[in-house]
């Protein structure tokens, strides 16, 4: 029974922290929805793994499912920061990819009026 509360709990707190890095923009659209689904299977799997199969596991080791657990949630909590940069590095470059298209017309219309002011073309200057 404990083993099932934990992972509900800890599908609970992945999706919250989910939403929230979402609402922050933290997270892209669809990392963050890959996050959901990992989730909802945490809740799921808590509320559809049996209650005799979770206390046979949790009666057997319980300091191994414990260990065995908090390897776990700090693998899954390392695998969110990461994907949390990867998203920031996403999001900034398509941003510096705007600025370089914007840069680029304002270079060419710069290069169309110094043709009309000077009369010779952009490749002589």
């Amino acid at each position: 029974m404990i083993l099932k509360m934990m992972l509900i709990v800890f599908g609970i707190f992945l999706l919250i922290l989910d939403l929230f890095m979402y609402a922050r923009q933290k997270l892209t659209d669809g990392i963050g929805l890959g996050w959901a689904i990992v989730s909802a299977t945490f809740l799921v799997s808590g509320i559809a793994v049996s209650t005799d199969a979770a206390t046979y596991l949790w009666n057997g080791a319980k300091s191994v499912v414990l260990f065995a657990f908090a390897v776990f949630v700090v693998i899954i909590l390392f695998l969110f920061k990461i994907s949390m940069a990867v998203s920031v590095v996403v999001v900034k470059n398509q941003e510096l990819a705007i600025l370089v298209s914007l840069l680029n017309q304002e270079n060419e219309r710069i290069l169309r009026e110094l043709e009309k002011l000077t009369g010779k073309n952009a490749r002589e200057l």
